[in-house]
């Protein structure tokens, strides 16, 4: 078989990547079948699949098949809340395998004409037992998807530039940086409530035209600095947003002048959540268990959610609680002396 060579490398790469403890959807076929009993030419013959596809803009019969499930965003709130859903599509690894490899192309130029992986874009709900029979996808992109993001990004890159060529923005010495983006999570920054009005009226102009819905219900505005007064009402897509205190952006909380304040106290308790679920579920308590293991399981689960998190903005008091934690953490770790009740658990 004639070796594909520039192609079948980097089928090889998108493999080794694949994660482990996916589930899997029609084919019975679980990402660690690849990665650990993969032959050469496998990823020889993968290569020249998806590069005919890609040709003839062909996909093989239920190719592009997800499977969807309804994940709770707040395990707290309620779960027929359709606000408190987040849907996730999980898809077989040869289709993952497909869309990292049009990834692999359109980050070199992405004005690939890739359009008909997406035509025939096919998916199923199942809740729990319960599964729906398939259906047709027309819109949007798939939630979880390799290629999702990157799709995403193109398609709303004329939003950006739009915004990007105003002077409604905030920048630092002339060099703009008062808009974020990441996926479908957008953060702008204005210096006046004025402003960050007409950015709206941009974004809604180009909702409607490319018929991106945004949701009011999950926009904040927040104020850094000025008074109460400055919260003047501002509306997108006819509804009001809300003024909040705090916001969350990519897991990390932001509260104004102490910015770092809230975040702080959320990585504190998953550092000890870290602490007591290694102590419960592994006794790493256990004479048994050789320092060296202890200090690798510190520097990985607690150490690092601990590590890098202050600096002179902090406030005072959580900077001082941070600092404290990672002795008292290392005391925790070499004298607690609490049995595993559940599993009983030793590593020797």
């Amino acid at each position: 078989m004639k070796r594909i060579r520039k192609h079948d490398e980097s089928v090889n790469v998108e493999i080794d990547e694949l994660p482990n403890g996916k589930s899997s959807v029609f084919g019975d076929t679980c990402n660690e079948m690849f990665k650990y009993g993969c032959i050469d030419e496998l990823s020889i013959i993968l290569a020249k699949i998806f590069e005919t596809m890609i040709k003839y803009n062909q996909l093989p019969y239920l190719f592009n098949v997800g499977k969807i499930l309804p994940i709770l965003k707040n395990n707290n709130g309620p779960n027929n809340e359709i606000n408190n859903t987040r849907p996730i599509t999980i898809s077989d690894t040869i289709s993952n395998l497909f869309e990292k490899y049009i990834l692999h192309r359109l980050e070199r130029k992405h004005s690939d004409p890739q359009t008909h992986y997406y035509e025939e874009s096919l998916a199923l709900v199942q809740n729990k037992d319960q599964i729906s029979s398939i259906f047709k996808t027309s819109i949007g992109v798939k939630q979880g998807g390799p290629l999702s993001p990157k799709l995403f990004s193109i398609y709303v890159e004329d939003l950006i530039n739009e915004i990007m060529s105003t002077e409604l923005i905030t920048d630092i010495d002339g060099i703009k940086t008062g808009i974020l983006v990441y996926a479908d999570d957008l953060l702008i920054m204005t210096d006046s409530v004025k402003k960050m009005e007409k950015v709206l009226k941009i974004c809604e102009t180009f909702g409607i035209k490319t018929e991106i819905k945004f949701n009011p219900t999950k926009t904040q505005i927040m104020r850094i600095n000025g008074t109460k007064q400055d919260e003047t009402s501002l509306e997108l897509c006819g509804e009001e947003i809300e003024w909040v205190r705090k916001l969350k952006y990519l897991g990390v909380w932001v509260d104004g002048k102490h910015y770092s304040k809230e975040h702080l106290r959320d990585r504190r308790l998953s550092t000890w959540r870290a602490f007591y679920l290694l102590k419960t579920s592994l006794d790493i308590c256990s004479k048994n268990i050789s320092p060296q293991l202890k200090a690798n399981l510190f520097k990985t689960y607690d150490k690092n959610s601990n590590n890098g998190r202050l600096n002179d903005q902090t406030n005072a008091v959580p900077r001082k609680k941070i600092k404290n934690d990672e002795p008292t953490l290392c005391t925790e770790y070499r004298t607690c002396s609490v049995k595993n009740k559940k599993t009983k658990t030793r590593i020797c």
